[in-house]
């Protein structure tokens, strides 16, 4: 057998295994650090050491990153859109893969542009103690400790689900799941509260043996907090439009080496 022969078997054999075993949907990504002001650290390791951040840094999933007081970082998430981690604020990318993007406030405020709407399938949620905020395709501002979180809608809709413990028999009921979510629209803010969500849980166990107590418990709830979105009064849109211009830049950098890519395909064809 010849030297070409076995080249062509190595190409075949390469070919047929990516046919029969094809890239996982949730390959892992990255988000990198565009921008860094003041004090902005992260850590690999769960926080037992921080290291200095600095532009291009590349932020696996369970990285932290968190910012001193008057600091701030810029994180570009490739093919989604930028956010600002704002001053006195810890995050973590909780989970990063290719269909499911979840990211841990700790505490304090960032600002979001998710410039690409989400497609089926996809999930985009910021998590915080008090509640989680899914969205498909929006700008918005969140600040949040162990006690609240205040959502901003700039443009878009944000659905913002409280964390209630709920009892095992219900945590997989429809009904009961859409009773415990609100959406914020563009130009609203509400804030929630854990005492709200401790009350909640109280009166909920309380009936626990009655669906129908259960469901009139958080309709009743559910008004209640729709009563609280208000009209954004507090004005972010330059935050916004410094954000838009990374993730501008970031895009024009994701079509050039696409351009590069396909160069590098038709070279190959040749």
């Amino acid at each position: 057998m010849n030297r070409s022969f076995f080249i062509y078997l190595t190409v075949f054999l390469f070919m047929m295994t990516g046919k029969f075993f094809p890239a996982s949907n949730n390959t892992n990504r990255a988000y990198s650090i565009s921008v860094t002001v003041g004090i902005v650290k992260y850590s690999e390791n769960n926080g037992s050491n921080w290291m200095k951040a600095f532009p291009e840094l590349e932020l696996m999933e369970k990285s932290l990153v968190k910012t001193g007081i008057n600091s701030y970082c810029d994180i570009l998430m490739p093919e989604r859109g930028v956010f600002r981690v704002m001053d006195n604020t810890t995050i973590q990318i909780k989970e990063l893969k290719k269909q499911v993007e979840q990211i841990k406030i700790r505490k304090g405020n960032a600002i979001f542009n998710i410039a690409k709407s989400l497609e089926p399938g996809e999930s985009f949620t910021v998590e915080t103690s008090v509640a989680n905020a899914a969205v498909r395709g929006t700008k918005f501002e969140i600040d949040s400790d162990d006690s609240n979180i205040n959502v901003s809608v700039s443009s878009g809709k944000v659905s913002i689900k409280r964390n209630v413990n709920i009892p095992e028999e219900y945590q997989n009921d429809e009904e009961v799941q859409k009773l415990l979510t609100v959406e914020a629209e563009s130009n609203q803010t509400i804030t929630l509260t854990m005492d709200e969500n401790r009350e909640l849980e109280k009166t909920i166990n309380r009936v626990k043996n009655d669906k129908d107590e259960v469901l009139s418990v958080l309709r009743n709830s559910h008004e209640a907090t729709l009563k609280k979105l208000k009209i954004m009064k507090r004005n972010i849109k330059r935050v916004f439009d410094e954000l838009e211009k990374y993730s501008d830049a970031s895009q024009d950098d994701q079509n050039q080496s696409d351009d590069t890519e396909n160069a590098l395909e038709k070279v190959k064809q040749h």
